[in-house]
């Protein structure tokens, strides 16, 4: 076929894709218009970083187009077969695994799914938790300058007052792991203080010892080695106890 049609196109456009392998005008109108239709047509694939309501309109637009065609899921987008399938990043550390893998497993969600949603609620926590952290050790670190020196003796204190009190045993567990903040601290010090000064004061008779009967005296002692102090050389009252039972011996006639 003649060639003539293409020398009245400007000379750029002669060796374009659809005119230079065209064999007449018609020709490459034909190609240049099924070329139009074709990309107006296409359905682009959806890149890595896609969402969630991209992938459905990529799949929506697939089955639209082939109406046969069979979608397979991946692996990720399908549910685990058993909890433990549900994983999150290692770098992420989270209390609420076992939590959110039964709330998954419930729900059905897939693995993607699960990465998406509790991963962030995970790392939101987590950072959440570090503040807390460092707050707290902030807030101690002020009261140990506070207190300075002395700092160490009445978290000792604390505790031995703890034990000899009874606490309970979550209790005993915060003081001994540094876990109560500040305040509590400060709060059960000075409870504390007041009540081993209470102790103090009431652990001396009123009565002069010189003037206790045999029998009162017997009765002092036993109330004294009754007493846990009696027995702990650690306690603060321990030297003020034994003190008060051997002037108490004196009085007790030997047999």
């Amino acid at each position: 076929m003649s060639e003539d049609w293409k020398e009245s196109l400007p000379e750029p456009l002669r060796d374009a894709p659809f005119i230079a392998k065209a064999e007449s005008l018609e020709d490459a109108v034909g190609k240049i218009t099924h070329a139009a239709n074709h990309m107006g047509a296409s359905i682009r694939l959806p890149d890595k970083n896609a969402t969630e309501e991209q992938l459905e309109e990529y799949t929506a637009k697939l089955l639209e187009r082939f109406p046969n065609l069979t979608y397979k899921p991946g692996e990720d987008d399908l549910p685990p077969a058993s909890e433990d399938g549900y994983t999150l990043p290692e770098e992420i550390a989270w209390d609420g695994y076992d939590d959110a893998r039964k709330e998954a497993m419930e729900a059905g969600l897939s693995r993607s799914q699960f990465v998406r949603l509790y991963g962030t609620k995970a790392q939101h926590e987590a950072a959440a938790r570090e503040q807390v952290i460092s707050a707290h050790k902030e807030e101690l670190g002020n009261l140990r300058k506070e207190w300075g020196e002395k700092f160490n003796d009445r978290i000792a204190n604390l505790k031995q007052f703890a034990i000899d009190s009874e606490a309970p045993e979550s209790v005993l567990e915060a003081i001994k792991n540094d876990q109560l903040d500040a305040a509590s601290i400060r709060w059960l010090s000075k409870w504390a203080d007041a009540t081993v000064e209470k102790a103090n004061n009431t652990s001396r008779d009123p009565t002069p010892i010189s003037k206790l009967s045999p029998d009162e005296a017997v009765m002092k002692i036993n109330e004294i080695m009754s007493h846990p102090g009696h027995w702990d050389e650690t306690h603060p009252l321990h030297e003020s106890l034994i003190r008060q039972r051997v002037e108490l011996e004196r009085k007790v006639p030997r047999a």
